[in-house]
């Protein structure tokens, strides 16, 4: 360094940088410097020790995943990551969303089962284009609808939407259920799952490598009640047969049992949760204190083995007894 600017320059250069977010293009001109001349005491700041860069990390996020891998690993579950939670429940399913990309396994080349949901489809949007460094990209990658549509809901919640968007971003050829969600009608059920139109995009769903699903709860306010999927009716009964929510289109109850009395009013056209349970990577995005009973019975169910979630969620589902698999 130039004996001339003395380590107050050097230590006025680094607290302009660091700790006053100026460019460097702007310490440069409020000290009289070239960029390159900042740009070369900044890096001796560092080599004296003037400056020491430290990273924090999220330790009691970590420690608090560690904790829920191994409770549930009986039940499936080999990865738990958390994001902080937050008040705010969009700005929550934001952070969920952001982590996605992260969670998501390479899929270049494979079958992609996606279900539905705002927090699902606010994730599907942060997954990085083909050539990325975390491998996922185009080449034979098939996306695949796990359940079928529904009506009054928005691109980014809706099943095809969802699984349109993921396409987009995978470069992928897209396959949906032409179908609708519920019928309220066993035998029209039973007809529509046996058309080819269905049959195909649950035979390539039960062929996934890879399901991307969250998981829905019955509270006033949830997605599948604002839209109209079922009405406030039909959310009192499933509430008063046990059921806490849905996953891919199926109630369970908080245990993880499926309430079948369920499927006779309104019959699901969807991935059964045997085949769910075939496919080697399925990761749940879901958090918030709404979720917290369905993600217990979708883990307890064995549909799990990547689960991302908040903080808070965690702490509240490690308070939980879950029994021995099987």
């Amino acid at each position: 360094m130039n004996p001339e600017r003395g380590t107050d320059t050097l230590v006025r250069c680094a607290w302009l940088y660091h700790t006053r977010d100026h460019t460097q293009h702007e310490v440069a001109a409020e000290l009289g410097l070239s960029r390159a001349t900042v740009a070369r005491m900044l890096k001796e700041a560092k080599e004296r020790g003037l400056v020491r860069v430290t990273v924090e990390p999220p330790i009691r996020l970590l420690e608090l995943a560690d904790q829920l891998r191994q409770r549930w690993a009986s039940h499936g579950v080999r990865e738990v990551r958390l994001v902080q939670s937050v008040s705010d429940v969009e700005e929550q399913k934001a952070v969920l969303a952001a982590e996605l990309p992260f969670v998501l396994p390479p899929v270049a080349g494979k079958v992609v089962g996606v279900s539905w949901g705002t927090t699902l489809g606010a994730g599907v949007e942060q997954v990085p284009m083909p050539g990325s460094t975390n491998g996922n990209g185009a080449g034979g990658t098939r996306v695949v609808s796990m359940l079928g549509g529904v009506t009054g809901s928005m691109r980014a919640a809706d099943p095809y939407g969802v699984a349109v968007q993921l396409g987009q971003r995978l470069r992928a050829s897209v396959y949906a259920l032409t179908a609708p969600l519920y019928v309220r009608d066993r035998n029209v059920a039973n007809l529509l799952a046996g058309h080819e139109s269905v049959r195909g995009p649950l035979e390539l769903a039960a062929d996934a490598d890879v399901a991307l699903f969250g998981v829905g709860d019955l509270e006033s306010q949830s997605t599948i009640v604002r839209l109209g999927v079922i009405t406030h009716e039909e959310r009192r009964w499933l509430r008063e047969q046990g059921a806490v929510g849905d996953v891919i289109g199926h109630f369970l109850d908080v245990q993880g049992r499926p309430v079948t009395a369920a499927a006779d009013l309104l019959a699901p056209i969807c991935l059964g949760l045997d085949p769910l349970r075939a496919i080697p990577e399925r990761i749940c995005l879901a958090g918030g204190p709404d979720k917290h009973d369905m993600l217990l019975a979708t883990v307890r169910a064995g549909l799990v083995t990547r689960l991302l979630t908040d903080e808070r969620t965690a702490e509240r589902l490690l308070t939980d007894d879950v029994p021995d698999a099987g």
